[in-house]
């Protein structure tokens, strides 16, 4: 279970890494809304 939790946080962290700055300005933004890691994941699906 740990396993797979790192490498699900790892492959979010590689999505949020490889978003243009102005992408990164707006989830800077959307992050105050947020109230868990699925809402991040919803996030950059939208944006896909």
């Amino acid at each position: 279970m740990i396993v797979w939790h790192n490498k699900y946080l790892r492959a979010l962290i590689q999505q949020v890494q490889k978003l243009p700055f102005e992408q990164l300005e707006e989830l800077g933004e959307a992050l105050l809304d947020f109230t868990s890691v699925t809402d991040l994941q919803t996030w950059l699906q939208s944006t896909n």
